[in-house]
């Protein structure tokens, strides 16, 4: 709680710099969520991966190394990433959950 504080204090990141979902589809029976997180540089590109198995949801979370500047695009880049890992693992990127 303190360092929270002193975050705050020097302008540092809060909650309210918290991953929040910018954009969401559903595609090839997954469904994505784009939630890029703020960087020194801009937004980072980060999303959720999500399937319901058996009545519950599963969720994988990622965050990639490219950064853009504009929030709108950043949003785009991280359904885009998205789907390319779901195109390239497919159900294997739920394995050992469950």
């Amino acid at each position: 709680m303190i360092m929270r504080w002193l975050r705050r204090l020097s302008g540092g990141a809060g909650e309210a710099d918290e991953p929040r979902i910018g954009g969401s589809e559903d595609y090839a029976g997954f469904r994505l969520e784009a939630m890029p997180r703020k960087d020194a540089q801009g937004w980072r590109i980060a999303g959720r991966i999500a399937r319901e198995r058996d009545g519950e949801w599963e969720t994988v979370e990622f965050v990639r190394a490219d950064v853009q500047g504009d929030w709108e695009d950043a949003v785009a880049m991280s359904l885009l990433k998205a789907r390319r890992l779901v195109d390239e693992q497919g159900q294997d990127l739920f394995t050992g959950k469950g």
